[in-house]
């Protein structure tokens, strides 16, 4: 999956980080070896839903933020194994004429970047 835009710009274009902001918290994660997002929600510089969105725009994903509240289909969810979503770190979230497509998936995490 390619991205057009890196995470830290995607954040600045929403007002969210400056420019100088973004580079210092780079640096900073490449240093403690943590990931761009771990670091700002550490940090409090972005709240868990405005980094939850971020990813969804990077990707041209839609973004599933009351995942707890939402109700799935038993056949959605009976089309792979717990292990397996859990392995992939997926949630199948709705069927289309008996198949799960690329856009009915949920990922936890689309970069390991």
């Amino acid at each position: 999956m390619e991205t057009s835009r890196k995470l830290g710009e995607i954040l600045v274009e929403r007002e969210l980080l400056c420019k100088k902001s973004v580079e210092r918290v780079v640096t900073m994660a490449n240093k403690l070896g943590k990931r761009f997002g771990v670091m700002l929600e550490e940090l409090g510089l972005v709240s868990e839903t405005e980094l939850a969105e971020a990813p969804g725009a990077q990707y041209g994903m839609k973004t599933l933020l009351d995942f707890a509240k939402t109700n799935f289909s038993p056949d959605a969810l009976n089309i792979v194994t717990a292990e397996f979503a859990l392995e992939h770190t997926l949630f199948p979230l709705h069927l289309s004429g008996g198949k799960l497509a690329s856009e009915q998936l949920g990922v936890g995490t689309p970069s390991q970047d």
